[in-house]
């Protein structure tokens, strides 16, 4: 059974005889840990399994009861498996850090300490901790002394996606026809580094007349003063720049039935971060790589699990415009080679279709409960 929050009125939906969707708690109130508990005790699950990712429960001083939860939980006496989205190495743990994700400096020092002992916290009293990349469990081992026992390493899902129509016709429902399409897709924050790819867009489009790039996405829904402020900034760039023929935004959530039409019409996808103080795999990234695109991305913990330069994409130093531009130009003007690392990315991803992630977790949860 799956708890899920309560986004429909609809309080429990049986999808067939296996699963069931129980719909008990909500963001952004500090009685969810409360409300998950009693629906854990109600139902009598053999095992429990947790996501944890920051901001998952709702805004910083609501995730930050999380450990409640975890307590909670394990007060049950169940086996409890959480998977860690997301790890943030102790030394990444400063001032500039909590500012940047919501948090502010305010009590810098104390709210290091509370981040350090939540995960602390996991760690000692999950039956099993689940991350997505050999990083993240080096870093748990090493800065929060988890048992290596303990951590299993099972790659995010990826969805494996049957092409329904072709570029063309993605290219003109967008109105993209005859244009070589450059996509950003993600959630818009600092840290992204969009403003490196709309500098490095002068140096694309003098090579490439008919370039244009697609920002998809909006702003986090708990870092929206952030997220606003830098998309502005941006929208900005693109001004100075003069390249409002050259750059559109779709400033808006697209639900996941509508984004194969803005990843087939891409001729070339670009993630330019600039943050390296997670460790965590890349939702955007799982997102495309069933499309057989080639992809840019920076030298960040978040992609070099993931992507080999030179074999199934292109990394480049972060806020480095003049790499990307110069790559960006070599993809664009040679499809031959980005058609290679787009199906090299493809081939690698289908071993972690969700099929085959559903297999490796119920796996664990057997050896779990046999053991």
């Amino acid at each position: 059974m799956v708890l899920a929050d309560r986004y429909s009125k609809e309080y429990a939906t049986r999808i067939n005889n296996d699963l069931k969707v129980i719909r008990v708690w909500r963001r952004d109130t500090f009685l969810y840990p409360f409300e998950l508990f009693r629906a854990v005790v109600s139902e009598k699950p053999d095992v429990i399994h947790v996501h944890h990712e920051y901001y998952l429960f709702g805004r910083p001083h609501f995730s930050a009861i999380f450990p409640i939860l975890i307590v909670l939980l394990h007060l049950f006496r169940r086996p409890v498996v959480v998977t860690m989205h997301s790890v943030i190495p102790s030394m990444c743990l400063t001032s500039n850090f909590l500012e940047k994700y919501g948090s502010g400096k305010r009590f810098a020092t104390i709210k290091k300490i509370y981040f350090f002992l939540m995960t602390m916290l996991m760690g000692s009293m999950a039956t099993k901790i689940i991350v997505h990349c050999e990083s993240a469990r080096r870093a748990l081992i090493k800065d929060y002394k988890f048992k290596s026992t303990k951590i299993c390493v099972i790659p995010h899902g990826v969805d494996i996606f049957e092409e329904k129509f072709d570029q063309h016709y993605a290219k003109r429902k967008l109105n993209l026809e005859r244009k070589k399409v450059l996509l950003f897709f993600g959630l818009v924050r600092p840290g992204k580094g969009i403003e490196c790819l709309i500098e490095a867009m002068p140096s694309i489009v003098q090579q490439c007349s008919n370039a244009t790039l697609m920002i998809v996405g909006t702003s986090h829904p708990y870092l929206i003063s952030p997220g606003k402020s830098y998309l502005k900034g941006v929208e900005e760039l693109v001004h100075k720049l003069r390249l409002e023929d050259n750059v559109f935004f779709v400033n808006k959530f697209v639900p996941n039935r509508e984004l194969p039409l803005y990843f087939i019409a891409a001729d070339l996808i670009i993630l330019p971060y600039t943050e390296s103080d997670i460790i965590g795999a890349s939702g955007a990234l799982s997102s495309i790589k069933s499309f057989k695109k080639p992809v840019i991305a920076t030298r960040v913990r978040r992609f070099i699990g993931d992507i080999t330069d030179g074999e199934n994409g292109i990394l480049i130093p972060p806020s480095d415009s003049a790499s990307l531009a110069r790559a960006a130009t070599l993809l664009l003007s040679n499809a031959e080679i980005g058609r290679k690392l787009g199906v090299r990315l493809y081939n690698e991803a289908k071993d972690n279709c969700w099929e085959n992630v559903a297999w490796r977790t119920l796996t664990l949860y057997k050896d779990i409960v046999s053991s």
